[in-house]
């Protein structure tokens, strides 16, 4: 295990595993269990009790019938000569528990099955042929997994799988290329611009003359031309990208007008791609061969070793690019690719695995497993990380080693010419890989052989493992509790989706593989050949060697008593000594001699007896023999995947002036200012969505850029190139309430340029009394909408021929407006609602004057020749506007009240 912060993997071959069809290992208890637990999952190997001396070694058995299993390692022989690695058979022991065992009978169906009574066996042993690869791996956390962590729990050292995606220049006139290209293969390479400078590559040559029609455009481009392609130009003019200190040429202590433009060369080169048609036969040949790129050991030394300038010419230069990262776990053992590297067999090594792993040839297999996985888990609610672990199945694609091997001696042509091999193609190692019919083809058969032979060699390393501690080590190790593991090969697996109508077809575009360096300590891609807003999928692999083991249990043969032999105890008694046992094949009955041993045999006391006669303190013996070999497979460990498009950041974002012209002309005005980028340290926030279209945006943006927060570290590299202007007419409830009120667009370019206006003024003819919303926003070069403004309410009010604005800032806290908290609303005195008078004069009509005034009180009325007086009625009045033909309602009741 590295010190560095990965997920633990432990993947248990399913033969392993109590239950399976391996029935001795279950009757012995080795074998894996998983156990379910509050925090998770948990799975740990079984081991038995080891016992035996001298040549012999065995472990105690778990089933109550069986005492012990041994093998004698003094009966170690090869099995086959005919075989071409190194196989082996030992002779084996089962004894029974007399203890539970009754009778010979039981001892039988104990082994082989059946029924005994009321009880039903499974049997403990069966003759099946079985292979196991279980083995221990590191995998990379996600960079999104790995983000996630840092933002609750900064780790320790970190080796995340990072796919990301980076944008360093706009070039429209290329991008418009390369998106009408049939395919990714014809976009260009870095990695083989960099070769076509054989300065660059020691003096050699790395581009045969099919790919460099490609790379010169047909022969238009000069030579000179591409050696230069990555050297920067002095210029007085300013380059069109943001400069550094670096870019500044200083006479002394004075700057000059003198830049150094970096990527002149390589932008020309770019740009001008659209004016070259290639050839059928060049587009033919890119399109086929450069389907499988390799990069053997030399190419990845080459290219791929930390003193190599390739990285920051790639990471400098490039407009775009899809780069792969991680960090190589150290600590394996080199021994199997140190013999590839000895024999000059590293590029034909990625070329076998391409055919068997890709399924063009060979005899590919699936391995299917349980894996568990232990890795930190984050609790969102809680903020905190624990850690836990699963199980799960997964199948692998596998392939034997010495298979491989063998079929490269057979086959030196492939199926399919579909690889290009990076490296110098006057190598006559890599030339007779490449091109198998020229005449260093017998370096194919040579190099094989000497891998072949050293591989075989090098298994026989394998087996001392099984005279430690006999059947003990060999079903723990075949168990997968310690096996030997070495990363060969990465293969980074580029495909993309196409939809036609309903129909989504997913499609491999290109295969990147790499033999693993000892030496390479961070693998390193960069990945060119891309078109903007594509949707891309990409599936990193490793391909890991694992030592496994083949073996079957066979020949069977169980002892059956046929008499005692007795002798006298400390008391002078007569007391059994051992069992007459006769060992015997259970399919004939037939008598046949021990496999053990040659010891306690009776030939001694008896001259009718044979070897397969013997005497033992033990009634329940069976002999079998073991054959085994050690076997080595490659696995293809999926490390991880990225679905995403490549995409440019959303623009700047703007402030917003506004006024009122001073004229009749009933117009607003609005001064729109782009800002600069706020801070690449603190970031700015994501703008929100307005349309559909921003929504997808957005989401496919956070997924590209593994976004765990919405800030945003880099800015837009497209230009503004518009400014988009949304208006309503009715307070809005959500940004979403202006996607279909975009008002109007104006046009940034500055005429017969390709620059484009920081600022602008909108001007908007608007009726007088009426509120409306404005939200503003730059678009860059990929119609993606930027940082919105705020809402500005704005209304140009006519008082009675005097005509003025006022403006107001709305911001996301004002937009959840609720229509009940205030229910009542002053105006201005409009309208002025009074009584008829003889409503309100009092009626004395019925008042006796001569009498107190208390007494007569409740005979004094209100309204004088009224026939329906008004008094605690409630009328309705409605005021409709002639302009907007909105209407409003007003109640009015109205009530006598009485003073004291």
């Amino acid at each position: 295990m590295s010190d560095t912060f990965t997920k633990q993997a432990q993947f248990m071959d399913n033969n392993a595993f109590s239950g399976s069809t391996e029935k001795l290992r279950t009757a012995m208890g080795l074998y894996w269990t998983v156990i379910s637990e509050s925090a998770g999952e948990s799975a740990w190997f079984q081991s038995a009790s080891a016992m035996g001396e001298g040549g012999t070694r065995g472990v105690q058995g778990q089933s109550i019938y069986l005492d012990n299993v041994q093998l004698n390692i003094d009966t170690k022989v090869t099995a086959s000569s005919e075989i071409i690695v190194p196989n082996y058979k030992i002779a084996g022991r089962i004894k029974g528990d007399a203890t539970y065992i009754e009778s010979d009978s039981l001892w039988k169906t104990f082994l082989l099955g059946g029924n005994y009574g009321t009880e039903t066996f499974k049997g403990a042993f069966n003759n099946g042929q079985y292979d196991t690869y279980g083995f221990s791996y590191e995998l990379p956390y996600s960079y999104i997994e790995h983000r996630q962590l840092n933002e609750i729990f900064p780790p320790p050292a970190t080796s995340p799988l990072k796919i990301t995606y980076n944008y360093n220049l706009y070039l429209p006139r290329y991008e418009a290329h390369i998106a009408n290209l049939a395919n990714e293969k014809l976009i260009p390479n870095a990695y083989f611009l960099r070769a076509t400078n054989v300065s660059n590559m020691n003096g050699e040559t790395w581009i045969n003359t099919s790919l460099m029609k490609f790379m010169s455009l047909e022969d238009t481009v000069p030579q000179s031309d591409l050696d230069d392609i990555y050297s920067p130009i002095q210029t007085s003019l300013l380059p069109p990208y943001k400069i550094t200190s670096d870019d500044v040429q200083f006479q002394g202590q004075n700057m000059s007008d003198q830049f150094s433009d970096k990527n002149y060369n390589l932008r020309t080169y770019l740009n001008d791609l659209d004016r070259t048609t290639l050839s059928g036969s060049t587009v033919a040949y890119v399109g086929s061969t450069t389907q499988n790129i390799f990069f053997d050991a030399a190419a990845c030394n080459e290219l791929f070793a930390t003193t190599s300038t390739i990285k920051g010419d790639i990471e400098n230069l490039f407009p775009f690019y899809v780069h792969t990262n991680f960090v190589i776990p150290p600590g394996e053992p080199p021994t199997f690719r140190n013999l590839i590297k000895e024999f000059n067999y590293s590029s034909k090594f990625l070329k076998i695995l391409k055919e068997y792993f890709l399924e063009q040839d060979g005899a590919l297999s699936n391995q299917n497993m349980t894996t568990y996985l232990q890795f930190k888990k984050i609790d969102e609610e809680k903020r905190a990380v624990s850690e836990t672990a699963t199980t799960s199945n997964i199948t692998f694609k596998s392939a034997n080693l010495i298979d491989m091997l063998t079929y490269s001696y057979n086959n030196l042509s492939s199926s399919k010419d579909d690889s290009y091999f990076m490296g110098n193609i006057e190598d006559p190692y890599l030339n007779a890989v490449a091109d198998p019919n020229n005449t260093s083809r017998f370096l194919n058969t040579q190099s094989t052989l000497m891998v072949l032979n050293s591989i075989i060699e090098e298994m026989k390393n394998i087996d001392p493992v099984i005279d430690a501690n006999g059947l003990t080590d060999l079903l723990e190790a075949a168990g997968g509790a310690a096996t030997y593991t070495e990363t060969m090969a990465y293969r980074i697996e580029k495909r993309t989706a196409a939809s036609t109508g309903d129909n989504v077809t997913d499609s491999v575009v290109q295969n990147f593989w790499f033999f693993n360096n000892v030496d390479l300590q961070t693998f390193e891609y960069f990945d060119t050949q891309v078109k903007y807003g594509e949707e891309y999928t990409y599936n990193v692999y490793a391909y890991v060697l694992v030592a496994g083991m083949k073996y079957k249990t066979d020949n069977l043969i169980i002892t059956r008593q046929i008499g005692t032999t007795t002798t006298t105890d400390s008391n002078g008694q007569e007391v059994l000594d051992k069992h007459c046992l006769e060992f015997y094949n259970p399919k004939t009955g037939e008598a046949t001699e021990q496999m053990f041993t040659k010891d306690n045999t009776l030939i001694a006391d008896n001259q009718f007896a044979t070897t397969a006669q013997i005497t033992d303190k033990n009634p329940y013996l069976a002999d079998f023999n073991l054959y085994y070999e050690p076997s080595i497979k490659i696995f293809e460990v999926p490390l991880g995947t990225k679905a995403f498009r490549p995409l440019d950041s959303p623009p700047n974002s703007l402030d917003v002036i506004p006024f009122q012209k001073l004229d009749n002309s009933q117009t607003l005005g609005f001064n729109i200012k782009y800002e600069e980028f706020g801070s690449s340290q603190n970031g700015e926030d994501l703008p929100p969505a307005i349309t559909p279209e921003d929504a997808l945006y957005l989401s496919e943006y956070r997924n590209t850029h593994d976004m765990v927060t919405d800030s945003v570290f880099t800015e837009t590299i497209s230009p503004q190139t518009q400014i988009q202007v949304y208006r309503l007419s009715e307070r809005p409830t959500s940004y979403l309430d202006f996607a279909n009120a975009l008002h109007g667009t104006i046009d940034l370019q500055i005429e017969n340029k390709n620059y484009y206006l920081t600022d602008e003024i909108f001007y908007d003819k608007v009726q007088t009394n009426q509120k409306y919303y404005y939200l503003f926003r730059f678009s860059n070069g990929h119609r993606i909408g930027g940082r919105i403004s705020t809402i500005l309410q704005a209304e140009l009010i006519d008082d009675g021929g005097y005509k003025y604005s006022t403006f107001k800032d709305l911001f996301d806290e004002d937009l959840d407006l609720d229509i009940f908290i205030q229910p009542s609303k002053t105006f201005k005195k409009l309208i002025h609602v009074v009584p008829n008078m003889n409503q309100t004069l009092l009626n004395t009509s019925t008042i006796e004057f001569n009498d107190s005034a208390v007494n007569q009180l409740e005979n004094l009325g209100v309204g004088t020749d009224v026939d329906d007086p008004l008094w605690g009625k409630t009328f309705k009045i409605r005021l409709t506007s002639k302009k907007t033909s909105k209407k409003a309602d007003l109640n009015l009741t109205f009530n006598l009240t009485e003073e004291p």
